[in-house]
């Protein structure tokens, strides 16, 4: 089905439209322009919305959430020289992860020999070590989360993984 009548009066309103531009090019090139110009500087004001995180951007100034936030920052304020535990920690923004997946989707990883594997891996993340600026080592038992683990379940753990597996 053919529109014809549609098709013929939007042709005639861009032609008149390109012969505008094309007569009279400069106030399609300064108005967008000084229309950018003028609405980017709000970004002068707002130099920190890049740097925030959800809680600080979508939610109102006077919201409940800003407020029980800022009091659980005062009350139970977060120490990231001594060694804490995820437990109480109650923000993630500076978190880490390392997901382990299989090759092929909806496979199974929870085999002995990937499990294995991933205790290898995880040695290998705990063993690194990194000097900063001030020529200091720091390794990973000294800024990342210690998870209260039981000593039964370190012995459980550990004879899980300790097996003779052959790879």
């Amino acid at each position: 089905m053919r529109i014809d009548c549609v098709e013929k009066r939007f042709a005639l309103v861009f032609a008149k439209y390109s012969t505008i531009v094309v007569r009279c090019p400069l106030p399609f090139i300064i108005v967008p322009v000084v229309i950018t110009s003028v609405l980017s500087t709000g970004l002068i004001w707002h130099n920190q919305a890049f740097m925030k995180d959800e809680l600080e951007l979508y939610t109102p100034t006077d919201a409940q959430a800003r407020y029980e936030l800022q009091q659980l920052d005062h009350l139970f304020h977060i120490n990231d020289s001594d060694p804490f535990y995820a437990t109480r920690r109650y923000d993630i923004k500076r978190a880490g992860y390392i997901i382990v997946t299989h090759r092929e989707e909806d496979e199974d990883i929870l085999n002995p020999l990937v499990m294995h594997a991933t205790m290898q891996l995880w040695g290998v993340v705990q063993s690194l070590t990194v000097e900063d600026h001030l020529d200091r080592h720091i390794n990973y038992p000294s800024i990342c989360v210690k998870f209260p683990i039981s000593p039964e379940f370190s012995k459980a753990l550990h004879a899980l993984f300790s097996p003779n597996i052959t790879t």
